[in-house]
């Protein structure tokens, strides 16, 4: 991991639970969060067992957890987390960039997912975020609109008409337009001008882009 010199973080915890199953990964962003903030108490755990454990003998301020635990779910673990300190913020950590594995980890309650592939700083920034209560995703996953659903899918949705929403979760169901225009009793013109306000209401740049969204949107409502 570089051990680049990053600025101070400015509300970071003072204890921070790794949960990993590889000791070097650990160890080594131990050592880098420490280079930045000496005072800093790591705390490890391979296993979603010892993490819980780790968590009743001692809370952290934060919890960054991996996805891939040798047998186990990270994510998972998240959800078992949350049961037991509610408002701990969570950091998830790794190398899974795919959109299910973000949304399942956002619905089972972390604030926040960093790709291990990221510049270093990102771990700062997510914990400078989680700890005063926002939310974070890591660069590559900010350049990507199909997580805009993360930053208010549903307060987006408020920005539709009820019948632009009905079609907006239809297209997410994988119906076609022919098939939207056949099952709400509409013509396809109409449907198509449907999606077109969408579109612009949303500030999608094409189709595609709703579409996505419109996925995400119904698999993250089903999870």
């Amino acid at each position: 991991m570089i051990m680049e010199k990053l600025p101070k973080p400015t509300s970071i915890a003072k204890k921070i639970l790794l949960v990993d199953d590889h000791p070097i990964f650990r160890f080594g962003l131990e050592a880098f969060l420490k280079k930045q903030q000496p005072e800093l108490v790591c705390v490890h755990a391979d296993t979603p067992t010892a993490a819980l454990e780790s968590i009743r003998e001692s809370p952290p301020g934060i919890a960054i957890v991996d996805v891939s635990l040798a047998g186990a779910n990270g994510i998972e673990l998240v959800t078992r987390i949350k049961t037991q300190l509610p408002d701990l913020p969570i950091i998830v950590f790794s190398m899974h960039d795919e959109p299910s594995y973000v949304l399942r980890a956002f619905k089972a309650g972390a604030q926040a997912y960093v790709i291990k592939t990221d510049p270093p700083r990102e771990v700062f920034d997510a914990i400078d975020s989680v700890v005063i209560g926002k939310k974070f995703l890591s660069l590559r996953l900010r350049q990507n609109p199909i997580f805009k659903i993360l930053s208010g899918g549903e307060s987006m949705m408020g920005q539709l008409t009820d019948r632009e929403a009905e079609v907006l979760l239809m297209i997410g169901k994988g119906h076609s337009t022919a098939s939207i225009a056949q099952e709400l009793g509409l013509s396809v013109k109409t449907v198509e001008t449907h999606q077109a306000h969408i579109k612009e209401k949303l500030g999608f740049s094409s189709g595609r882009e709703m579409t996505q969204f419109a996925v995400n949107l119904v698999d993250y409502r089903a999870i």
